[in-house]
């Protein structure tokens, strides 16, 4: 484990162990191209609930992002994306789905809204660990 910075009540560090990597590949899986197919290794009903509501939020701290009303998430791989609107559903979390087709050598990207309905649900059960990002929903949420 190697400690790159400390700021702003954080730590970025990088972890260069083949312990983690299988701890990992324990929860999540994928092809040859990681990006385009990353994905959890499981159904969900095989994962608790915990576990999904920290995968959520984790996954929406670093691919996530907040418009002037809603929260979104986008990636290039739609297996993911299918696992995030699943997750969603399952705890009643209103989204919608959208595609922005890859121009020339671009992929597609794959989008999840969480629509105005649903963001104190996603509030309540999910949030932010990124401090900006929970105010910035605090204030959607106003």
């Amino acid at each position: 484990m190697q400690f790159i910075s400390k700021k702003d009540n954080k730590i970025d560090l990088t972890i260069n162990s083949k312990d983690f990597y299988e701890f990992i590949k324990g929860y999540l899986i994928w092809d040859t191209n990681k990006t385009l197919s990353i994905r959890l290794k499981d159904k969900l009903s095989n994962y608790s609930n915990e576990f999904l509501i920290g995968f959520t939020r984790g996954l929406m701290d670093t691919d996530g992002f907040l418009n002037d009303s809603n929260v979104v998430c986008a990636c290039i791989s739609i297996k993911l994306m299918d696992n995030l609107a699943e997750i969603f559903a399952k705890f009643n979390i209103k989204t919608s789905r959208t595609v922005v087709k890859g121009k020339e050598n671009k992929k597609d990207l794959f989008y999840v809204r969480v629509l105005k309905e649903g963001l104190t649900e996603y509030q309540n059960l999910v949030g932010f660990s990124n401090g900006y990002k929970q105010e910035k929903l605090k204030n959607i949420l106003k």
